[in-house]
């Protein structure tokens, strides 16, 4: 939201396996659970720590709205799983047209 990349808003969906699904979409749910949240970066006496606040549907639309001009919008998506005993994650990043 702001010009030096400390302040954010996030609307982030958990898909989870369909247990049963077959083919198709294997991580489509019916009703995936979102969350919106604002997060900044503040510094204070000479350390930096990151803040989390959660959002109504209708704050974070606003906060979209307001500042549509100086922003821009990303997408993550990730696959979370584990192999061999250990847990890793495999994320890719996109831009509202979705290019790599």
């Amino acid at each position: 939201l702001n010009s030096a990349l400390t302040e954010s808003v996030r609307r982030r969906s958990h898909l989870a396996p369909v247990p049963g699904a077959g083919g198709g979409e294997p991580y489509a749910s019916e009703q995936p659970l979102v969350v919106y949240e604002f997060r900044q970066e503040v510094r204070q006496e000479g350390r930096t720590a990151g803040t989390r606040k959660v959002l109504t549907p209708d704050a974070y639309a606003l906060l979209l709205q307001a500042h549509a001009a100086s922003s821009m919008e990303l997408r993550k998506q990730t696959a979370c799983f584990t192999w061999q005993g250990g847990y890793y994650e495999v994320s890719a990043y996109f831009d509202r047209h979705g290019a790599a």
